[in-house]
């Protein structure tokens, strides 16, 4: 849906203590441009092509605060913290003039954790979040009434996939023949994390 930027937070997580490698990279590109310039151009670091990263996120922004460049599209990086953000905060702290309300939510959550920020959230406050924390490989979703974001297990490989419309997640599984355990979606305002 979002035409006003698009990235990637991509990386490899490592459970025999060797380093974990992460990295995100967003332009204010709509998506069908991203993904060629990323698989065609010489110069680009061919995003979403790389098979040993065991962590793809993709987000494509619909902008609803702050202008349409590379510096307010997701994800964000804060500290340990990669995060994307779909919805619209109402608190008069997630209002600047040079940043999103997104890159100030994460900046929050880095600072004094998910279960702090996200309870002292108007009720109007729309979000629906998916963060990566680069040192431990933990990844977290949370949502609430306003935002949707729904996920799947396959069932032939462990992979999780997700998507904050059911219809085009169960559309991408079936394009691409991936059978799955069914389609869940993500209780409200329930914070799920996993390794």
């Amino acid at each position: 849906r979002g035409q006003d930027g698009t990235g990637v937070a991509q990386g490899r997580f490592f459970d025999d203590g060797k380093k974990n490698t992460f990295f995100a990279h967003k332009d204010a590109y709509e998506s069908n441009y991203f993904l060629w310039y990323h698989k065609n151009d010489k110069g680009a670091n061919k995003l979403l092509f790389n098979i040993f990263d065991n962590v793809h996120a993709y987000h494509v922004r619909w902008a609803t605060r702050g202008e349409v460049n590379q510096s307010n599209c997701h994800p964000f990086e804060v500290a340990n913290l990669i995060g994307m953000h779909n919805g619209t905060l109402k608190e008069a702290k997630y209002q600047h003039k040079d940043k999103t309300d997104s890159e100030l939510l994460f900046e929050d959550i880095a600072s004094n954790g998910f279960e702090e920020v996200l309870s002292s959230l108007r009720e109007d406050s729309a979000y629906a979040i998916v963060a990566v924390d680069t040192k431990t490989g933990v990844l977290t979703f949370v949502r609430n009434k306003h935002r949707p974001l729904y996920a799947a297990f396959g069932s032939e490989r462990d992979v999780l996939f997700w998507h904050s419309e059911e219809g085009a997640l169960e559309y991408i599984l079936g394009r691409h023949g991936i059978k799955h355990h069914g389609i869940v979606r993500f209780e409200e305002k329930k914070l799920y994390t996993m390794k």
